[in-house]
């Protein structure tokens, strides 16, 4: 695929070469796992089966890092044939910077149980149900 500004895979590399402060936490081990690259889906994931954050204003915690085979295919990174993340294609994309494949979401397929809503995350209306999260779509187009 050509280089495009559409792709997350060309946004993540402007981030490197901009964000100070990523870079630093990329270059120090204390930090380094820290960093997750996601779009829009693993994000809503992560914040709907993770828990509200102990410090005032930032995003929840310990919740799924996940996305679905259709999302990450339009990355860059994604090897087509094994679905995996691609350490080589992250390393020619991102150079010069070192961004480790532990740093993207796990990839699922998009029919799949990715957890379920936490009580715990946030939204008061949740109380004690447990609401599956059975799927993640992304690039779908629908036709009447």
């Amino acid at each position: 695929m050509p280089l495009s500004p559409y792709f997350a895979g060309t946004k993540v590399r402007w981030m490197l070469d901009n964000v100070t402060e990523l870079r630093e936490d990329l270059q120090d081990p204390r930090r380094r796992h820290q960093v997750c690259f996601g779009t829009v889906d693993s994000w809503l994931l992560y914040q709907l089966t993770g828990k509200v954050s102990s410090t005032p204003g930032a995003a929840n915690v310990q919740g799924m890092f996940a996305t679905d085979v259709t999302n990450a295919s339009r990355w860059l990174f994604m090897n087509l044939k094994t679905t995996n993340w691609d350490k080589k294609l992250v390393d020619t994309i991102c150079a010069p910077h070192e961004v480790p494949v532990s740093a993207f979401p796990e990839i699922l397929p998009s029919s799949h149980l990715y957890g379920y809503c936490s009580k715990d995350c946030g939204i008061s209306s949740l109380k004690d149900e447990l609401i599956p999260l059975t799927s993640i779509l992304g690039d779908q187009q629908v036709r009447r």
